[in-house]
């Protein structure tokens, strides 16, 4: 993947950077090899015995919901795996080579366990933004968010959702503005501009919403945009554009959701 001098790895390259220019997200699979993921995941579920007491072959004892306080893994240098050739040459692609921080640790834990009895909507609340560090939006492409599969994700299995389409809307929204928009500021201008948009985190019509927002979606200012939910294999990769408005969502499987969250930003000129 690495050879740009290979037509077939170049076209594949052109492919993903459409896919991601159109939707504001691009999936790798397998981008982790077997071992390193089930390595990492390893890793994550000892933090979890420890901390929690939670194994992976007693189900009776998980608690529902997310779990946080497992950045330790991360700390230790347990998830460097997931900075594999296979992403390095599509941040390289993305941000050019060399145009990117190396982060100094790798990984943020998304770990959520099932609800009993729950059923599975497209939520209304926590739409957000990933515009941290003070970026904002920005004229060329500043940051993405990078989620590395520890395990199967399925559909309806406590994966971040994702409207598609989204950063487009943002980007032209904030042309010409001499401020940097805040992820606040994103979602107010996106709810003025059409009511798909805006009914997204209305309480209202919650028997409709998946057909209306995941099987229907709308064309907004000729941009087709839609919420999906952001699934994957273990040791899959996916990688978001920062201005995708997004948000976490219920787990109904049977399973808990082990992902592998990590922010990448543009390297600072010198």
């Amino acid at each position: 993947m690495n050879d740009q001098n290979n037509p077939d790895v170049g076209g594949l390259m052109m492919q993903r950077r459409r896919e991601f220019d159109d939707t504001g997200l691009l999936r790798l699979p397998s981008a982790i090899p077997e071992p390193q993921a089930c390595a990492m995941r390893e890793k994550l579920w000892a933090e979890l015995e420890k901390k929690y007491h939670f194994r992976p072959d007693a189900p009776e004892g998980w608690r529902e919901g997310q779990v946080f306080g497992l950045q330790q893994v991360g700390r230790a240098g347990g998830f460097a795996g997931m900075m594999s050739p296979a992403l390095c040459a599509v941040l390289d692609d993305l941000f050019a080579p060399d145009g990117w921080e190396r982060p100094a640790q790798w990984g943020t834990p998304l770990v959520t366990f099932p609800f009993r009895g729950r059923r599975w909507e497209v939520p209304h609340q926590t739409w957000h933004l990933d515009t941290y560090g003070g970026l904002g939006v920005q004229r060329t492409l500043g940051e993405v968010t990078v989620f590395a599969f520890l395990d199967s994700v399925c559909a309806q299995g406590g994966a971040t959702v994702a409207v598609i389409g989204t950063h487009r809307l943002i980007h032209e929204l904030s042309a010409g503005s001499k401020t940097k928009i805040r992820s606040a500021d994103g979602r107010r201008l996106l709810a003025q501009i059409h009511p798909w948009l805006r009914d997204l985190w209305s309480e209202e019509d919650s028997e409709t919403r998946k057909q209306r927002f995941m099987e229907e979606g709308a064309v907004v200012r000729g941009v087709p945009v839609k919420v999906v939910e952001i699934t994957g294999q273990a040791g899959d990769i996916v990688v978001m554009h920062s201005s995708v408005l997004h948000t976490p969502s219920l787990n109904c499987c049977g399973k808990p959701r082990i992902v592998v969250r990590q922010s990448v930003i543009r390297a600072k000129t010198r």
